[in-house]
């Protein structure tokens, strides 16, 4: 960075003002996180949120029935974006069976929910869309 940048970033941190924006973008960060799992509980109460505090998305776990791919496929027919958990595996850990992974003991089915962009109007209506979707 140049010296100009430098000393923003310098004045920036020395009077306060990212750590004003740091505590509010958490606070944001997490009430959305709130809103999801709350509509996650009353929608889809068979699916498994792993909350963590310190992600822009949150990891969910399927319930035994659903596949990745079902789930993906529901969520696209209805406007919902998706990522299955999978995607992030090796290949040894993808394909074939009905749980998208050869191993369902060690990896079960999962998707990514991303969260920090959406309003909680957004997530509200994409979670209750989501569940229509595999109802």
């Amino acid at each position: 960075p140049s010296v100009l940048d430098a000393l923003a970033l310098a004045d920036l941190l020395a009077s306060g003002t990212y750590t004003r924006h740091l505590r509010g973008a958490r606070q944001g960060l997490a009430h959305r996180l709130d809103i999801l799992l709350g509509e996650l509980r009353q929608h889809l109460p068979t699916w498994q949120p792993r909350p963590s505090r310190a992600g822009l998305h949150l990891h969910v776990g399927l319930p035994p029935e659903l596949s990745e791919s079902e789930a993906l496929a529901g969520a696209q027919a209805h406007g919902v974006a998706l990522t299955p958990s999978s995607a992030f595996y090796g290949p040894e850990l993808r394909a074939g069976a009905k749980n998208d992974v050869t191993s369902p003991t060690l990896i079960q089915p999962s998707v990514l929910l991303a969260f920090a962009h959406l309003s909680p109007e957004a997530l509200r209506s994409g979670v209750r869309r989501l569940a229509a979707a595999l109802h």
